[in-house]
């Protein structure tokens, strides 16, 4: 939480968009970890009969925050400052250090683990390359410059790397073991495209409403609150029926409306309506919603509690890993369609 504060404050600070980035970096290594801890004291203080229902909330919370967030940016950067968009985080940090400081006791048991620097730093090298070859390809280099080829490279190389590292290391950063569970390989695809297909929504819906339909930043934001709405209520349902229905129902069902929700997407138009753009955005969140409180239970659930941290630790990533991927992605294929018209 220190970290992620003093990433916040950093950013407030910048004066460039190299600034930015940096500590972007800084406020993401503290935010990064605060994600599982928080899911892992979940399942260890609450009984198995208990967690759908509380996963169903912490899925709202997460839909909720997750759109109400760049709502909430949108609306400050327009009439108070870009800056504190970062400088909000201090107060609620402050909070949250009071409520740690009475509340959270924790176990006096503890035991010493490495760190895999090696397997981090290999891991980090590949994402970046093959996000940067992602990101420039066709842009600013063709496809098959030196440029892009020699990151695609750079990316199969540190890959395999960190493969050869994480089977030699006691204590890996991530665990390939765990991925022969085919509950926890499955839920990690799922969380993988479910966070492709939100953050694309949730970025390029704005831009449509600002660009297309003209408005102010804020104005773009407010059309989230539907998608918002739907995520919160398939969230929270998603818990809840999980106590009544196994993973596989709720995600099949889960999975083909947020599939019809992606496509109706595609269909939009300069001259589609609001009242258009608000259902389909209804239809997307309620696919999407369902994810947040539903793959860190199924995940979780064949591992014994003392892999709970790897197992949760591996489901914030692969979902983040999604998110990033999906902006890579989309912004590379929007930038060929534009010169192809």
């Amino acid at each position: 939480m220190i970290v992620f504060l003093l990433g916040s404050i950093l950013c407030g600070t910048a004066e460039s968009i190299v600034q930015l980035s940096i500590y972007r970096a800084i406020q993401g290594i503290g935010g990064g970890a605060l994600i599982p801890i928080a899911f892992t004291i979940m399942f260890d203080t609450v009984p198995v009969e208990q967690r759908g229902k509380l996963g169903g909330l912490f899925g709202a919370v997460f839909g909720l925050s997750s759109i109400f967030g760049p709502l909430l940016g949108a609306y400050i950067t327009d009439y108070i400052g870009w800056q504190w968009v970062f400088y909000v985080n201090i107060p609620l940090g402050i909070l949250a250090f009071i409520f740690i400081a009475v509340y959270y006791k924790e176990s006096p048991v503890h035991t010493k683990q490495k760190i895999d620097w090696w397997g981090a730093t290999a891991l980090v090298g590949a994402i970046v390359s093959v996000m940067f070859a992602l990101e420039l390809g066709g842009n600013e280099y063709a496809w098959d410059s030196d440029v892009i080829l020699g990151l695609f490279a750079i990316f199969a190389v540190l890959f395999f790397a960190f493969i050869f590292i994480e089977r030699r290391v006691a204590e890996p950063i991530i665990s390939f073991p765990m991925f022969n569970v085919r509950l926890f390989s499955t839920s990690n695809v799922l969380g993988l495209f479910s966070g492709m297909g939100f953050i694309t929504a949730s970025l390029y819906i704005p831009i449509y409403i600002q660009g297309v339909l003209g408005g102010t930043a804020t104005n773009s934001g407010l059309v989230l609150l539907p998608m918002m709405l739907g995520s919160v209520v398939s969230a929270t349902g998603g818990g809840f029926l999980m106590s009544k229905w196994n993973y596989r129902q709720i995600m099949i069902l889960a999975t083909s409306v947020l599939t019809l929700g992606m496509v109706l997407l595609t269909t939009l138009t300069p001259d589609s309506g609001r009242f258009l753009v608000t259902v389909y955005m209804i239809i997307t969140g309620l696919g999407i919603g369902a994810s947040f409180s539903v793959l860190s239970n199924s995940a979780i659930h064949h591992f014994s509690p003392s892999q709970r941290g790897s197992v949760n630790s591996t489901v914030a990533f692969i979902r983040s890993l999604g998110m990033t991927l999906g902006i890579t992605i989309s912004e590379s294929f929007s930038g060929m369609i534009l010169r192809l018209n």
